[in-house]
């Protein structure tokens, strides 16, 4: 599987991308990725979780591409002000990784 994902916005305005591929990754990992896809309900949510409060400012945007090995892809955009409860843990973990690869 094939994972796409970006933050940008916020204060800065910065822009932060990852491209993860799960053929790539420890097995352990992908067990923990499959868990959080599974747990969020990734396919099932729509391709916008919908747009803040024009009043809000300095808000997160993500956008999460899931394409499998199969061929199956479904895109998500979200922000943090309007992310799925359900989703928050594997835009955590996407966020994590981000992390890991600026070091």
């Amino acid at each position: 599987m094939r994972i796409s994902f970006e933050q940008s916005g916020g204060i800065a305005g910065l822009s932060k991308k990852i491209n993860l591929d799960t053929n790539f990754l420890p097995s352990s990992e992908v067990q923990v990725v499959q868990s959080l896809i599974n747990t969020s309900n990734f396919y099932d949510l729509p391709n916008n979780t919908g747009q803040p409060n024009p009043d809000a400012a300095d808000y997160l945007r993500y956008k999460i591409t899931l394409e499998s090995d199969n061929g199956r892809k479904h895109t998500v955009e979200t922000t943090d002000i309007t992310t799925p409860a359900g989703l928050s843990p594997f835009i955590g973990y996407l966020r994590r990784k981000i992390q890991e690869q600026r070091r």
